[in-house]
């Protein structure tokens, strides 16, 4: 329950095109009755549902690139997940 004069922010990220783990997410979002929704990126890419759209255009959730979405734009592949520093 919310505290009179507060609200509640839901910050998402690296989604990565899970969309089980997205759909429980705003399960929760709703439920908690949240005001705002920030995406921070990397909705899109390497999980299990790469190709699916999940109608992010709604225009009460406020979203930022990634770094995935960024190698989708200019038409890069991601480098390998096995990189070593």
């Amino acid at each position: 329950m919310k505290k009179q004069n507060s609200i509640c922010v839901a910050i998402i990220t690296d989604i990565h095109a899970n969309l089980i783990a997205l759909k429980r997410a705003l399960k929760v979002i709703e439920e908690q009755a949240c005001d705002e929704i920030f995406v921070l990126g990397d909705s899109i890419g390497i999980g299990p549902y790469p190709k699916r759209n999940f109608g992010f255009a709604a225009e009460d959730i406020k979203m930022v690139l990634g770094n995935h979405e960024i190698y989708y734009i200019k038409g890069l592949e991601p480098p390998p997940d096995n990189l070593s520093c």
